[in-house]
């Protein structure tokens, strides 16, 4: 996440954020919440500091920050769930696709 924080749109320089991604994969392989609560903070800590010391506009902790964090949770909560439909069935396969594809949504 570090890596990928500091654009949303990759280039030939940078890579897409993978943010989003990386909630759902701790919600799926860590069955503590300690991860995701790890992970938000290293969020907000990534973005103060691209406000601080990269020059990015302080105008995206707007209103709307603190949602961000509430659907990063609801990703790990997907990943989660996922994982836990997954060990009930003891198995990958096409069959469970449609649950990941929910989760994933």
């Amino acid at each position: 996440m570090i890596a990928t924080r500091g654009s949303h749109f990759s280039s030939a320089i940078t890579l897409p954020g993978a943010s989003t991604a990386a909630f759902f994969l701790a919600g799926f392989y860590f069955r503590s919440a300690l991860p995701a609560l790890a992970l938000l903070a290293l969020a907000f800590a990534l973005d103060i500091a691209a406000v601080v010391w990269g020059g990015v506009s302080a105008e995206c902790f707007g209103p709307a920050y603190p949602f961000l964090g509430l659907a990063y949770l609801v990703l790990w909560v997907g990943g989660r769930w996922i994982a836990i439909r997954y060990s009930q069935r003891h198995r990958l396969a096409i069959s469970t696709l449609g649950t990941l594809v929910v989760s994933v949504i």
